[in-house]
C-alpha cells in the first residue's frame, strides 16, 4: 500500500493536505512453459543431461531453465523457479531403471 500526501498552498503560505491511499495486487499468475520432451539413449537417470536428476526440489536461475529450452516470465518479476522430476515409466530390460518424460 502506498500513501500519497497532496499539499496545497495559497499566497497566503496557508496549507492543507489530503491523502491518496494506492493499493497495489498483482493479480497476473507468471507463466512457463517447460522445455521439449527429451528422449535419452541410456540405461537411467544418471544418463539425463542438462539439469540432474533430482526427487527433491531444485531452485535454478531463469538462465538455466532457458537455457534447458524453457521460458518464464512475470510482470513483477521472478522470484524463484524449481524443478522436482519423477520415475514415470519402468523399463524391464534396464536393470529396474526408469525412464523420465514420457
Amino acid at each position: 500500500m502506498v500513501t500519497r500526501t497532496f499539499t496545497v498552498t495559497d499566497l497566503c503560505d496557508n496549507t492543507a493536505q489530503a491523502q491518496q491511499t494506492i493499493n497495489i495486487d498483482d493479480q497476473t499468475d507468471p507463466t512457463i512453459a517447460a522445455p521439449a520432451t527429451a528422449n535419452i539413449a541410456g540405461c537411467g537417470t544418471a544418463d539425463i543431461t542438462g539439469l540432474a536428476y533430482s526427487e527433491t526440489a531444485v531452485t535454478i536461475t531463469l538462465a538455466q531453465l532457458t537455457t534447458a529450452g524453457g521460458t518464464a516470465d512475470d510482470n513483477c518479476g521472478i522470484q524463484s523457479i524449481t524443478y522436482v522430476d519423477s520415475q514415470d515409466r519402468y523399463l524391464p530390460d534396464s536393470g529396474n531403471s526408469y525412464i523420465h518424460g514420457n
